[in-house]
C-alpha cells in the first residue's frame, strides 16, 4: 500500500510539473509585441456619439503606452494574434450606450470621462455585425482595446474600420 501511495504522489509531482513548464512555455510564448507606430488618431465621435473621445487629462497617465500594449494583447487573446503593428492614444473615453438604467430612465454611464489608452491591432480581421458591412460580409481589420490609463484594468474592445 506504501509503495502506491508513493507511486501516487509521484505521478501527482510529476503532473503538477509538466504542467508548469507547459505554462511557463505558454507565459513565454505568448503573443509578441507588434511593432508600436505613430500617427494614429481615432475619430472624436464614433457610431454616431457611441463612442466620444476628448483629449486627455493634462496629468501624466500611471499605465505607459507600452505597458497598454502588452496588457491590451493579454485581454484581446487569438483576437489580435499576428498584428500588423499597434498604435496607442491617451484619450478621455465615454461609452454613451453602456451604463445602468436607473430609476428616472436615464442612464448612469459606467465610463465617462474615463482617461484611458485606446491600443488599436492592425491586420487582424475582425467580424462585423452590424450595417452595411455585415450585410456584405466584409471583415473589419483592426481591433481597439480601451485599457485604464490609472489602474490597467480593461474597459472594453471594438473595431469600427
Amino acid at each position: 500500500m506504501k509503495f502506491r501511495s508513493s507511486r501516487a504522489i509521484l505521478v501527482v509531482a510529476v503532473g503538477v510539473l509538466a504542467f508548469a513548464g507547459a505554462m511557463a512555455g505558454f507565459a513565454s510564448n505568448g503573443p509578441e509585441r507588434p511593432p508600436l507606430v505613430n500617427g494614429y488618431t481615432v475619430p472624436a465621435n464614433l457610431a454616431d456619439g457611441h463612442w466620444r473621445l476628448q483629449k486627455p487629462p493634462v496629468t501624466e497617465p500611471t499605465i505607459s503606452a507600452e505597458s497598454a500594449v502588452d496588457l491590451a494583447l493579454q485581454y484581446a487573446g487569438a483576437l489580435a494574434n499576428n498584428a500588423q503593428d499597434a498604435s496607442v492614444q491617451y484619450v478621455l473615453f465615454t461609452d454613451s450606450q453602456r451604463g445602468e438604467l436607473i430609476t428616472d430612465g436615464s442612464l448612469r454611464l459606467e465610463f465617462e470621462n474615463v482617461a484611458a489608452w485606446i491600443v488599436r491591432f492592425r491586420g487582424v480581421p475582425q467580424p462585423v455585425f452590424g450595417g452595411l458591412g455585415a450585410a456584405r460580409g466584409v471583415q473589419a481589420q483592426e481591433l481597439n482595446v480601451v485599457i485604464s490609463a490609472e489602474t490597467g484594468e480593461y474597459l472594453e474592445m471594438f473595431s469600427f474600420q
